[in-house]
């Protein structure tokens, strides 16, 4: 699903309703005629309704209560008073709403699905994809917001957001963009912010039950058949057993990992077992694509120009799924990602829970400190630290060179992880990603949240929505939408409101979405408490894509522009670390590469796409 919506003023950009009649795109007109939403969407993804001058549509994935939301359409006095549509419809989708004083516009708490905008003057125009923008604001990308994208894991909130074209803006977290329909300019007003946690372990699993449950019923209801990730591990078979519960023909696929003893087979077949009912798609280690299989994209579109693609890494076995799940009839596939970034207890918890009920901390300290082999006085320290994020966000400035440690008797408390670049990356680079990491905008952002925990959780959740969001760029070319339930924005405030004593404890493995699963999938699955790791898949993805990833390293586009040396990166790619952690920068300048062939390819091929019909 793709579109843009166009201001009520000014020149449409040379956009007619006599050229759009000749396209095959979807059009929602205004009450003058005039072209308001224009895009490519299938039918049952939009809901569209007027009240007078009033009118509401929403684009995506969604469980409509006709009644709810004509009553609080009917009622608002605000564009304000729309917020309550997001608690009233469950799922996943956009929200364009217009009354009197203007137009409503937001995507979702995740960013899964996000609102871009030009920021070059009036009448402002806003899309579901950046992409989609570049036609009226240039083609000019940002070079210290690609050299951020170097850092690994990845930059932190909130250089991560911030579009790497130039022109755009994205809309900020929690936030809805308000366009006067006079003027045609706009303006971010901040409809959610994060309540103090407050809800009990058990009432927080009891609404996540029901809110994972409609979030998965929205992504089946009018399908005849949805697939779905059945790793084995708690999150994705979790959704599994919901998915089958709703009564919705399901396709399962997991992956054979590389590492023969991976135990995610084991825990992959009991589940099988007890879903007689569905089909089970197994992709075989021997012969299926394996990491690093797709580094260029076969058939990029504008879509391929979004920014990076962070799972460059496994785009050959998302193109594989799609293909075959579309193959079996599935237009819908779910994942379980999301879940780690919500529900897994973090160390960084015990920083908020220290500011929340301290009492309790130090029974869950012992814990924490004989998981990692904490020294006492360091943790101390870390837990009495109350700097500001800005003040965090320097020091991650000033420590990008510093090399990282991948075992410590020290906690990290800081407000995020504390990214780095690689020895390839030149010192320019450093500070052209340094520059960005100083903005103006950046350093007056603040956090999501007081609360560090509660911040890390957000952000994280919100850069695994971006890259699903990218993921579905990628699928959505094979006719499959990817689709991850936790991700919702009913579960991920659910999520974020539960009490850090109820569930941070380190002796028990997501608490909060175990016992939300009770009764749904079968308590020997809900018994786990390890997760897998893939370093195997990495190494064996890096020797066996050896001659694919030399041509990317020949005349290397990134050290065309400056920012890395071409000859240091191959030496560690064809000689990778020992350690997987050193694999992790590796898959961040793949990506990077990719993407400015990506657009340098685009700028000479006309894409069939939305972005060229609007160019006429």
């Amino acid at each position: 699903m793709k579109f843009i919506v166009l201001p009520s003023t000014g020149d449409t950009a040379g956009v007619t309703i006599e050229r759009l009649a000749r396209t095959r795109l979807e059009v929602v007109h205004r009450a003058s005629g005039r072209p308001w939403i224009i895009g490519d969407w299938n039918e049952g993804d939009v809901y569209k309704k007027r009240i007078g001058n009033r009118r509401i549509v929403l684009l995506g994935r969604f469980l409509m209560d006709e009644p709810a939301l004509l009553r609080i359409l009917d009622s608002a006095e605000s564009l304000s008073d729309l917020s309550r549509i997001t608690e009233e419809i469950p799922g996943s989708y956009h929200l364009v709403a217009e009354l009197d004083e203007g137009v409503r516009i937001q995507g979702t708490l995740s960013s899964g699905r996000q609102i871009f905008y030009s920021d070059r003057g009036s009448p402002v125009l806003a899309a579901s994809d950046p992409a989609l923008l570049l036609p009226f604001v240039g083609r000019e990308w940002d070079r210290s917001i690609l050299a951020s994208r170097l850092i690994a894991p990845w930059p932190p909130w909130p250089v991560s957001e911030i579009p790497v074209w130039k022109g755009v803006s994205a809309l900020a977290p929690g936030h809805f963009l308000r366009v006067d329909s006079r003027t045609g300019t706009a303006r971010q007003v901040r409809w959610w912010s994060p309540e103090e946690p407050h809800l009990t372990l058990e009432r927080g699993a009891e609404l996540l039950a029901s809110a994972v449950h409609d979030a998965v019923l929205s992504r089946g209801r009018g399908r005849t058949t949805v697939s779905a990730d059945l790793s084995g591990g708690l999150d994705s078979t979790g959704l599994c057993f919901v998915a089958a519960a709703t009564g919705v023909p399901l396709i399962t696929t997991r992956w054979q990992a590389t590492d023969v003893s991976d135990e995610d087979e084991t825990w992959a077949c009991r589940a099988e077992r007890g879903l007689p009912e569905a089909r089970h798609l197994t992709f075989d280690r021997r012969s299926a694509p394996g990491w690093f299989t797709e580094l260029l994209p076969r058939r990029p579109g504008v879509h391929d120009h979004e920014g990076p693609f962070p799972w460059i890494r496994t785009r050959g076995r998302l193109v594989h799924t799609a293909e075959a799940v579309a193959e079996r009839g599935s237009r819908t596939h779910l994942t379980g990602h999301g879940a780690d970034e919500l529900f897994f207890a973090t160390p960084l918890n015990l920083h908020s829970l220290a500011r929340t009920h301290p009492a309790k901390v130090p029974t869950h300290l012992l814990g924490y400190q004989a998981l990692y082999r904490w020294r006492t006085a360091p943790t101390l320290r870390g837990l009495a630290d109350s700097s500001t994020f800005s003040a965090w966000l320097g020091k991650v400035t000033d420590s990008l060179r510093t090399p990282l440690r991948e075992f410590s008797t020290a906690p990290d408390f800081g407000w995020g992880l504390s990214g780095r670049m690689a020895r390839w990356v030149v010192p320019e680079a450093v500070e052209a990603a340094s520059e960005a990491l100083r903005r103006d905008d950046v350093l007056s952002s603040g956090p999501l949240s007081r609360h560090r925990a509660q911040h890390a959780s957000w952000q994280d959740a919100r850069l695994c929505g971006d890259t699903l969001r990218k993921v579905n760029h990628v699928t959505g070319a094979h006719g499959v939408s990817w689709e991850a339930p936790y991700l919702d924005d009913r579960v991920m405030r659910i999520a974020l409101s539960v009490r850090f004593d109820q569930w941070s404890m380190p002796d028990r493995y997501k608490p909060l979405l175990v016992d939300a699963l009770r009764g749904t999938a079968p308590p020997e699955i809900l018994e786990r408490s390890t997760k897998s790791e893939y370093s195997a898949d990495a190494y064996t993805g890096l020797r066996r894509n050896r001659e694919a990833i030399a041509e990317l390293c020949d005349g290397m586009r990134l050290e065309e522009h400056g920012l890395v040396d071409a000859e240091a990166f191959g030496r560690t790619v064809f000689d990778p670390p020992s350690s997987s952690f050193g694999i992790v920068p590796v898959i961040n300048t793949l990506a990077c590469e990719s993407w400015l062939r990506t657009i340098e390819r685009g700028s000479r091929e006309k894409d069939k796409d939305l972005v060229s019909i609007l160019e006429g």
